[in-house]
């Protein structure tokens, strides 16, 4: 799989989500620094679900600075591998939307409506192929998406960038879990409640259903 950084056992299961994921910093890097990265397999847990057949791969990344024994940052990243989907049928009733979750009401709030052009520019960026982020025949016809899929990435980062203003500190540690699929074009709105030690951050749309949830640690 491409950009995964490592080599998968053919699993037959030709579609990809990213699940999440968890990353600590350990120490700054310099700018300029010569960086090198260390990926390995973790796991790859087949199951089975409502869906059908998939598989939770879990994939460890470890950023060092050139001479260093330590890491510098330290990534975990889960993705979902699942079945060929089946093409929508003409005059199907469209599949009935995630049930909404009962949230905290938000400390901080801000609404942004990711369009085609940003999926297409963080897809260059980030070098990922996946066409379900910028080819919306191949999306809508062939993985039966309703729209563009927004990349979990692109929420992760939206989510990233308003804590980074709304907290005014880097954070220190990130955990993220994929929980929905949001789509190009439609309101997402980015939530978070200040806490201690974290920030609770989450990304949602106006009904409540949840994309993108976890927390921000902040520094001591």
């Amino acid at each position: 799989m491409a950009g995964l950084g490592v080599t998968l056992p053919e699993l037959n299961l030709p579609r990809v989500v990213f699940g999440g994921r968890k990353i600590r910093f350990l120490k700054d890097i310099p700018i300029g620094s010569k960086l090198q990265r260390l990926s390995r397999l973790l796991s790859v847990s087949p199951k089975v679900g409502r869906s059908g057949k998939f598989a939770v791969t879990s994939i460890q990344h470890e950023i060092f600075i050139a001479g260093d024994m330590e890491p510098a940052i330290l990534e975990l990243h889960d993705y979902v591998m699942r079945e060929a989907a089946t093409p929508p049928v003409a005059g199907a009733p469209p599949p009935v939307p995630p049930e909404s979750v009962s949230m905290p009401e938000p400390s901080h709030r801000k609404i942004v409506v990711p369009d085609e052009m940003l999926l297409f520019r963080v897809s260059a960026v980030m070098f990922n192929p996946h066409r379900i982020h910028y080819d919306l025949p191949y999306a809508s016809k062939v993985e039966a998406y309703p729209s563009l899929v927004v990349n979990g990435s692109v929420t992760s980062l939206l989510l990233l960038e308003f804590f980074r203003s709304e907290a005014a500190v880097e954070p220190t540690s990130i955990v993220l879990r994929n929980a929905g699929l949001a789509y190009c074009g439609r309101p997402l709105r980015l939530n978070a409640i200040k806490g201690e030690k974290e920030w609770r951050v989450w990304a949602d749309d106006e009904n409540g259903n949840i994309f993108v949830e976890g927390s921000m640690g902040i520094p001591a």
